[in-house]
């Protein structure tokens, strides 16, 4: 066991012998790699996550704010290729991510592209619920899906839907509402 250890151990070793002075530029560079790979996974995990840069040189204004959301004129196409591009339904279920996880994450998703959606609540008639996410489109109304797969749904008060009868089924909206004595809220009056 010892000799091949020691096999081991010189093949890792460097055939020259590095310098003082070689060995620590070696350690510098390795460390400033590593550095940089910590940082850029660092501001793609906080761009993914507020959609914003940690650093404000690198926000502007168009990176900010969502683009206008602009439900009449969205079409069927338009939500089915949004659909398709988004990965949500290759997360898996699990503790820490299910329907409601997936249903809030499309619907961020989705308003990042400009593109209008609710997240919708089904109730059955025992505990719990669920969640899907509705597009309206000018074409074919209001279109279903299911985020732990992406296909186009259809529930109804009354049916069945995923072997349960459905009891209700509302459609969440993120109207802001006034706090204690508020003023209405004013969509032009933005924080900074």
């Amino acid at each position: 066991m010892k000799a091949l250890i020691s096999k081991v151990q010189d093949a890792i070793k460097l055939r020259k012998k590095l310098t003082k002075k070689q060995s620590i530029g070696l350690g510098v560079v390795f460390a400033l790699i590593v550095f940089l790979l910590v940082v850029t996974a660092w501001v793609d995990y906080y761009y993914d996550k507020t959609g914003r840069y940690p650093f404000s040189s690198l926000n502007r204004p168009e990176y900010i704010l969502p683009p206008e959301l602009l439900s009449e004129e969205q079409t069927y196409e338009q939500v089915i290729d949004f659909i398709r591009s988004d990965d949500t339904n290759t997360i898996p279920y699990e503790v820490g991510f299910n329907c409601i996880d997936a249903t809030f994450r499309i619907w961020r998703n989705a308003t990042w592209k400009g593109i209008t959606s609710y997240p919708i609540v089904i109730q059955y008639n025992e505990l719990p619920g669920h969640m899907v996410i509705s597009f309206p489109t000018i074409d074919r109304g209001d279109v279903f899906i299911e985020p732990q797969n992406d296909s186009q749904i259809r529930p109804r008060v009354g049916q069945n839907y995923n072997g349960r009868m459905v009891k209700g089924i509302y459609a969440l909206g993120y109207a802001p509402v006034p706090l204690d004595n508020s003023p209405p809220f004013n969509p032009n009056i933005m924080p900074a």
